[in-house]
């Protein structure tokens, strides 16, 4: 079993996405190559704006074993000015778990 731990350190995210993409992502760490590996992200929805607000980010994580990528994420009503600590639980057999 393999254990990740992130600190997160929210102090006003608030990313703006040009017209043609319909989702905010950003990527803590990437290392997902050929169905192999994992990453670890924030991924939002933006308003009519094109601004991605606090209230719609969700923390993601996909793992692969080379065959197939698991998904599981996480709902947190974030706020700023708050440290987060995001640990993975990652198993060959799954579930993955995602706490926080």
């Amino acid at each position: 079993m393999r254990k990740i731990k992130q600190t997160l350190a929210m102090a006003g995210l608030l990313v703006t996405v040009a017209p043609a993409y319909s989702q905010c992502r950003l990527y803590l760490a990437n290392q997902l190559v050929s169905n192999q590996g994992l990453t670890l992200s924030l991924e939002g929805q933006p308003d009519s704006t094109n601004v991605c607000p606090l209230s719609s980010v969700t923390l993601k994580l996909a793992v692969g074993d080379g065959t197939a990528v698991q998904h599981v994420q996480k709902t947190q009503s974030w706020q700023t000015g708050v440290v987060y600590t995001a640990k993975a639980v990652i198993t060959a057999t799954g579930p993955q778990q995602l706490l926080n």
